[in-house]
Protein backbone atom coordinates (compact mmCIF):
# COMPACT_ATOMS: atom_id res chain seq x y z
CA UNK A 1 0.00 0.00 0.00
CA UNK A 2 3.16 2.10 0.32
CA UNK A 3 3.17 2.66 -3.50
CA UNK A 4 -0.28 4.03 -3.68
CA UNK A 5 0.29 6.64 -1.28
CA UNK A 6 3.35 7.76 -3.04
CA UNK A 7 1.63 7.34 -6.61
CA UNK A 8 -1.29 9.73 -5.12
CA UNK A 9 1.69 12.24 -3.91
CA UNK A 10 3.21 12.22 -7.66
CA UNK A 11 0.05 12.56 -9.02
CA UNK A 12 -0.78 16.07 -6.86
CA UNK A 13 2.66 17.17 -7.33
CA UNK A 14 2.36 16.73 -10.88
CA UNK A 15 -1.11 18.21 -10.92
CA UNK A 16 -0.08 21.35 -9.02
CA UNK A 17 2.98 21.75 -11.60
CA UNK A 18 0.41 22.08 -14.38
CA UNK A 19 1.55 18.45 -15.59
CA UNK A 20 -1.85 17.23 -16.39
CA UNK A 21 -1.07 14.41 -18.92
CA UNK A 22 1.28 12.71 -16.26
CA UNK A 23 -0.93 14.01 -12.74
CA UNK A 24 -3.96 11.61 -14.51
CA UNK A 25 -1.90 8.80 -15.32
CA UNK A 26 -0.62 8.72 -12.18
CA UNK A 27 -3.97 9.05 -11.04
CA UNK A 28 -5.77 6.04 -13.12
CA UNK A 29 -3.00 4.42 -11.67
CA UNK A 30 -3.85 4.97 -8.05
CA UNK A 31 -7.22 3.57 -8.65
CA UNK A 32 -6.87 0.58 -10.79
CA UNK A 33 -3.99 -0.52 -8.59
CA UNK A 34 -6.56 -0.22 -5.63
CA UNK A 35 -9.43 -1.77 -7.50
CA UNK A 36 -7.31 -4.29 -8.69
CA UNK A 37 -6.06 -5.04 -4.89
CA UNK A 38 -9.42 -5.56 -3.88
CA UNK A 39 -10.77 -7.66 -6.01
CA UNK A 40 -7.39 -9.64 -5.67
CA UNK A 41 -8.11 -10.08 -1.99
CA UNK A 42 -12.19 -9.57 -1.42
CA UNK A 43 -12.86 -13.57 -0.45
CA UNK A 44 -10.02 -13.43 2.02
CA UNK A 45 -9.92 -12.20 5.67
CA UNK A 46 -6.76 -10.64 5.58
CA UNK A 47 -8.38 -8.49 2.92
CA UNK A 48 -10.01 -6.71 5.83
CA UNK A 49 -7.32 -5.88 7.73
CA UNK A 50 -6.04 -3.75 4.51
CA UNK A 51 -9.15 -1.69 5.16
CA UNK A 52 -9.46 -0.61 1.70
CA UNK A 53 -11.12 2.47 0.52
CA UNK A 54 -11.42 3.77 -2.56
CA UNK A 55 -9.20 6.80 -3.73
CA UNK A 56 -11.91 9.14 -3.61
CA UNK A 57 -9.26 12.49 -3.84
CA UNK A 58 -7.95 10.79 -7.27
CA UNK A 59 -10.95 10.29 -8.65
CA UNK A 60 -12.32 13.90 -7.78
CA UNK A 61 -9.19 15.53 -9.10
CA UNK A 62 -9.31 12.89 -12.64
CA UNK A 63 -12.93 14.46 -12.78
CA UNK A 64 -12.43 18.04 -12.33
CA UNK A 65 -9.32 17.45 -14.62
CA UNK A 66 -11.73 16.53 -17.64
CA UNK A 67 -14.18 18.71 -17.03
CA UNK A 68 -11.47 21.50 -17.00
CA UNK A 69 -10.47 19.98 -20.62
CA UNK A 70 -13.76 20.23 -22.06
CA UNK A 71 -14.04 15.87 -21.83
CA UNK A 72 -17.46 16.26 -19.43
CA UNK A 73 -18.27 13.16 -20.28
CA UNK A 74 -15.09 11.33 -19.07
CA UNK A 75 -15.09 13.65 -16.17
CA UNK A 76 -18.65 13.08 -14.31
CA UNK A 77 -17.90 9.33 -14.72
CA UNK A 78 -15.13 9.72 -12.45
CA UNK A 79 -17.03 12.43 -9.98
CA UNK A 80 -19.82 9.81 -9.64
CA UNK A 81 -17.23 7.32 -8.91
CA UNK A 82 -16.58 9.45 -5.81
CA UNK A 83 -20.12 10.11 -5.14
CA UNK A 84 -21.14 6.19 -5.05
CA UNK A 85 -18.12 6.38 -2.11
CA UNK A 86 -20.11 9.14 -0.32
CA UNK A 87 -17.63 12.04 -1.46
CA UNK A 88 -19.61 15.42 -0.04
CA UNK A 89 -17.68 17.28 -2.28
CA UNK A 90 -17.84 15.52 -5.45
CA UNK A 91 -21.80 15.91 -4.51
CA UNK A 92 -21.13 19.76 -5.07
CA UNK A 93 -18.75 19.76 -8.11
CA UNK A 94 -21.58 18.08 -10.04
CA UNK A 95 -24.35 19.99 -8.67
CA UNK A 96 -22.31 23.24 -9.68
CA UNK A 97 -21.44 21.73 -13.08
CA UNK A 98 -25.21 20.90 -13.87
CA UNK A 99 -26.47 24.48 -12.45
CA UNK A 100 -24.07 26.15 -14.83
CA UNK A 101 -25.78 24.07 -17.70
CA UNK A 102 -28.77 25.11 -16.66
CA UNK A 103 -30.33 21.12 -16.20
CA UNK A 104 -31.93 22.00 -12.94
CA UNK A 105 -33.52 19.02 -11.98
CA UNK A 106 -29.71 17.36 -12.15
CA UNK A 107 -28.00 20.21 -9.72
CA UNK A 108 -31.14 19.55 -7.35
CA UNK A 109 -30.22 15.55 -7.57
CA UNK A 110 -26.85 16.15 -6.75
CA UNK A 111 -27.33 18.84 -4.25
CA UNK A 112 -29.52 16.91 -1.70
CA UNK A 113 -27.16 14.37 -2.34
CA UNK A 114 -24.30 17.10 -0.82
CA UNK A 115 -27.15 17.66 2.01
CA UNK A 116 -27.63 14.31 3.23
CA UNK A 117 -24.00 14.08 3.10
CA UNK A 118 -23.22 17.31 5.50
CA UNK A 119 -21.70 19.65 3.14
CA UNK A 120 -23.20 22.84 3.79
CA UNK A 121 -22.02 24.05 0.54
CA UNK A 122 -24.41 21.89 -1.02
CA UNK A 123 -27.15 22.96 1.11
CA UNK A 124 -26.89 26.70 0.74
CA UNK A 125 -26.62 26.30 -3.04
CA UNK A 126 -30.04 24.08 -2.93
CA UNK A 127 -31.68 27.14 -0.81
CA UNK A 128 -30.32 29.57 -3.89
CA UNK A 129 -31.89 27.12 -5.89
CA UNK A 130 -34.94 26.97 -4.52
CA UNK A 131 -34.77 30.73 -4.24
CA UNK A 132 -33.66 32.01 -7.62
CA UNK A 133 -35.16 29.09 -10.09
CA UNK A 134 -38.02 27.02 -8.47
CA UNK A 135 -39.24 30.26 -6.71
CA UNK A 136 -40.63 27.94 -3.95
CA UNK A 137 -40.20 29.70 -0.28
CA UNK A 138 -41.39 26.69 1.49
CA UNK A 139 -37.93 24.86 0.77
CA UNK A 140 -36.15 27.76 0.51
CA UNK A 141 -36.58 28.88 3.99
CA UNK A 142 -35.83 25.03 5.13
CA UNK A 143 -32.50 24.93 3.46
CA UNK A 144 -31.07 28.27 4.14
CA UNK A 145 -32.32 27.33 7.96
CA UNK A 146 -30.26 24.37 7.95
CA UNK A 147 -27.31 25.89 6.12
CA UNK A 148 -27.13 28.61 8.73
CA UNK A 149 -27.51 25.91 11.97
CA UNK A 150 -24.49 24.30 10.38
CA UNK A 151 -22.45 27.80 10.28
CA UNK A 152 -23.00 29.34 7.03
CA UNK A 153 -22.80 32.99 7.45
CA UNK A 154 -24.20 33.12 3.95
CA UNK A 155 -27.18 31.49 4.42
CA UNK A 156 -27.68 33.88 7.72
CA UNK A 157 -27.31 36.67 5.94
CA UNK A 158 -29.99 35.56 3.63
CA UNK A 159 -32.22 34.44 6.54
CA UNK A 160 -31.86 37.88 8.12
CA UNK A 161 -32.97 39.50 5.21
CA UNK A 162 -36.26 37.90 5.18
CA UNK A 163 -36.68 38.66 8.15
CA UNK A 164 -36.83 42.63 7.73
CA UNK A 165 -38.68 41.82 4.78
CA UNK A 166 -41.70 39.19 6.43
CA UNK A 167 -41.20 41.85 10.08
CA UNK A 168 -41.85 44.90 7.54
CA UNK A 169 -44.98 42.85 5.84
CA UNK A 170 -46.23 41.94 9.60
CA UNK A 171 -46.02 45.70 10.17
CA UNK A 172 -48.43 46.79 7.38
CA UNK A 173 -51.33 44.75 8.90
Amino acid sequence: LGSLISGLEIADYHYSNYDYFIAVRYYKSVITSKKKLKNKYSNRSYYKSLNYKPDVSAMISLGEYYLDIGTDLKGLEYLVLAVENKSELACLIIGDYYYDKQAFPFAEKYYKLGTKLGCIESTRKLANYYENNVKDIKNMLKYYILAAKNGCEISEKKLEKYRKILSGLWSVY
